[in-house]
Parts: C-alpha cells; sequence; structure tokens
C-alpha cells in the first residue's frame, strides 16, 4: 500500500496469487477474495485517514490487481500502456463521528464495518477484464 494523505489518495497493489493459495476442492474465488480484502484495507485506511483528517471529505482508492493470466500479445505500437487500475473506489466521509484512535478496539472494528457497508458501489469502477474473471469464477462455481 502506498499512500498520499494530503491528497488524499491509497493506492493498494495486490497479486491474487500470493495472497490466496488454491484449496483441496479446487480453484477459490481469488479475484472476489482480492476484491473484499481490497475493500476491507480501504475501510480500515479510510477509518484512521478520516480520524486523523477531521477536514477530509473524501478518500480516493487505486487497485492495481495483478491479473493471472498474461495479457495476448499485440503488435499495434502504442497498446503497451497500462490500462489503468483495476479497480478505483470513492469513499467519502460517513456521517457518523469517527476518533483518532491509534489503537486498535472493538469500536474501530465497529466503525470500520460500518465505513465498509456504507461504501457507494456507484462510485466503484471495476476493469472489464476483472468483472469478466469475477463473474466466469462465480459461474464456474454455481456449475
Amino acid at each position: 500500500m502506498q499512500d498520499d494523505m494530503e491528497n488524499g489518495v491509497l493506492n493498494i497493489k495486490a497479486d491474487p496469487a500470493t495472497l490466496h493459495v488454491k484449496g483441496a476442492a479446487g480453484s477459490t474465488d481469488l479475484y472476489r477474495q482480492t476484491v473484499k480484502d481490497v475493500l476491507s484495507a480501504a475501510a480500515t485506511y479510510a477509518y484512521l485517514y478520516f480520524g486523523q483528517n477531521p477536514e477530509a471529505s473524501k478518500l480516493s482508492v487505486t487497485a492495481d490487481i495483478q491479473e493471472d493470466t498474461p495479457a495476448p500479445a499485440s503488435m499495434n505500437v502504442g497498446e503497451d500502456k497500462p490500462a489503468g487500475p483495476a479497480l478505483t473506489i470513492e469513499i467519502t466521509r460517513p456521517s457518523f463521528p469517527i476518533s483518532a484512535d491509534g489503537k486498535p478496539d472493538a469500536y474501530s472494528a465497529q466503525t470500520i464495518g460500518m465505513i465498509l457497508d456504507n461504501v457507494d458501489t456507484s462510485r466503484m469502477t471495476m476493469a472489464t477484464w476483472l468483472q469478466n474473471a469475477i463473474k466466469g469464477q462465480s459461474q464456474s462455481s454455481a456449475q
């Protein structure tokens, strides 16, 4: 994770293959779990960020999630530009109070959960390849 507290930006880099091991029963839902982990990390950081920056109104989060499969090679010049982050989230300051805690406790865990529950998914964007990977995993696990 890299943060820029002055500008209210958090960048998370995640490699699903190293975060989660495939289980004995077959392939686990690596991307879905990784997205959950990113959201959890973002909510935890938002709790700390809003607690320490009472004037802040939002936090922008980008997640660079590594694809498990290599991208197809292209012969076209100029197509090697990065496609952008796999996931972007904008977390607005919640209406409930957040204290400037330095030590986690039951209240901070409850507040982090409330922040996570209040993430506006309409302000979240997901790369097409990640959406397809999650949909593909959901369909294959339903069979």
